[in-house]
């Protein structure tokens, strides 16, 4: 941090999105989660059931073998994406 603050006037800042889901690894993961939650068509009747689901769906994906690597490769394509859309998302939204 403290050599940002002795560079604050030398770096150049972007404009830059609030909500840049679409490019956070992370966000990808709960929006699959969300989706095979979806899917299941279970009726989500309590907080622990709904915990219980995420767990299922968590370790569903992370048995997958090149899960995490499919995330992470496709960073750079979509940062490209964004550049290319003059900041703004790289998937419709």
């Amino acid at each position: 941090m403290e050599w940002f603050f002795e560079n604050v006037g030398k770096i150049q800042l972007i404009p830059w999105p609030a909500d840049i889901g679409d490019l956070m690894p992370l966000e990808m993961v709960w929006e699959e989660i969300a989706e095979m939650i979806n899917k299941r068509g279970n009726k989500i009747s309590s907080e622990d059931f709904l915990w219980e689901e995420i767990s299922r769906c968590w370790s569903e994906l992370f048995e997958e073998e090149f899960y995490i690597g499919g995330l992470t490769y496709r960073i750079p394509f979509l940062l490209n994406k964004v550049f290319m859309n003059h900041g703004n998302w790289a998937i419709e939204q």
